[in-house]
Parts: C-alpha cells; sequence; structure tokens
C-alpha cells in the first residue's frame, strides 16, 4: 500500500491465531508465543535477538494477542523496509530453532508478571468476568486471553515450540506493508525473504 507522502513504512503482519487456539490447561500459550517471537537470534547463538534489532532500527513495534489473532506492526523509516520485511520472514522461519530454555523461562516470567500486574485490578477483571458470565464454562472465549499465572507456570518450551509450528504457518499470516515504498521494490523484498519459508 504506497503512500508517496510519507517517508515512514509500517510492516504489519497478522497471524490467525489466538487465545481461543491455547489448548485446555494452557491458557496464556498464545501470549506467551508473542513475547517469544521477539527472542530469535537468526545470526547465530551469540548474536542479540530480533528485540535488540527492532529497538535500533526501528521508530516503534508492538504486538498483541487477543482470542482470534497475533498481530505484530514495526514502523520504521522506508529506506528500512527491506530489513522489516527481513524480520517477519525470520519469525515465520525460524520457530523455536534459535531459543534457548533459559530464554524461554524468562519470557514466560515476564508475562507471568504481566498476569500478576495490572489484569487483576477491578478495572482489569471486568472485561474477563463480563466474558465468562457470557460464555460457558470451558469455551474459548471464556478464558482470559493474556493467560492464567497458574496454567503459564506448566507451559514448556516443547509447548511453545509446536504452537508456532501449527500456527506460525504461511496460510494463517496477513503480510500488510504500507507507507513510503515503491511497489516493485516491496515486491523483490517479500519474494527474497519468504522463498525461505515453507
Amino acid at each position: 500500500m504506497p503512500d508517496p507522502s510519507t517517508q515512514l513504512v509500517e510492516v504489519d503482519v497478522r497471524y490467525e491465531v489466538g487465545a481461543k487456539e491455547d489448548p485446555p490447561g494452557k491458557a496464556g500459550l498464545a501470549h506467551l508465543v508473542e513475547h517469544m517471537m521477539f527472542q530469535h537470534k537468526p545470526d547465530g547463538p551469540d548474536t542479540k535477538p530480533l528485540m535488540h534489532f527492532l529497538m535500533n532500527n526501528a521508530i516503534n513495534m508492538n504486538a498483541y494477542t487477543n482470542p482470534d489473532t497475533t498481530h505484530y506492526m514495526v514502523y520504521a523509516r522506508a529506506e528500512q523496509m527491506d530489513a522489516m520485511v527481513k524480520v517477519e520472514a525470520m519469525r515465520m522461519h525460524y520457530g523455536c530453532q534459535t531459543i534457548t530454555e533459559a530464554e524461554f523461562l524468562r519470557e514466560r516470567d515476564v508475562v507471568r508478571n504481566e498476569i500478576r500486574g495490572g489484569n487483576r485490578t477491578p478495572e482489569g477483571l471486568i472485561p474477563q468476568i463480563a466474558m465468562s458470565s457470557i460464555y460457558p464454562k470451558g469455551h474459548a472465549y471464556e478464558q482470559e486471553t493474556g493467560g492464567n499465572d497458574e496454567q503459564l507456570s506448566t507451559i514448556t518450551l516443547a509447548d511453545a515450540c509446536q504452537f508456532m509450528k501449527d500456527f506460525y504457518v504461511p496460510e494463517r499470516a496477513t503480510v500488510i506493508i504500507a507507507g513510503g515504498i515503491q511497489i516493485d521494490e516491496t515486491i523483490a523484498s517479500i519474494n527474497q525473504w519468504f522463498s525461505g519459508v515453507e
């Protein structure tokens, strides 16, 4: 989606996977995987993770998980378009290959702290109380989107790796690139970086 009025680019990837795909007893797995997708080290085990690269090369980045989707967005100067497309292809290509057990446990603690924090205020509990009143027990929308602290503590690296393998796949992804881009150059970048993904 070219826009010649800006010198910025947004690379936006939405995966059709969310909290509703959390297996029974593993509430928060989709949210935890969202966090892990910033920890890939595609240039080798002794290099910095993608999060470090994005912090140094993007203007802004964010991600969120809801019941139906997981959404990644990054904003950068237009000349960084190719690098940002490469990051998104790496997320899809590498899965768990470059994430260690120690890094997984650290991210799991980060997610657990999020859940124990703002989501436990009276105001933070209202959406969950409403959803559990609307949907019957065991319904995918009845469970907590961000996760359940007790259930998060039982999630393993193997669980997260299987989730990535099952759901972080091209047929569940929509990639949108918008801003100060040239169409031919952008298509060439997509073809170059995503061609390594099965």
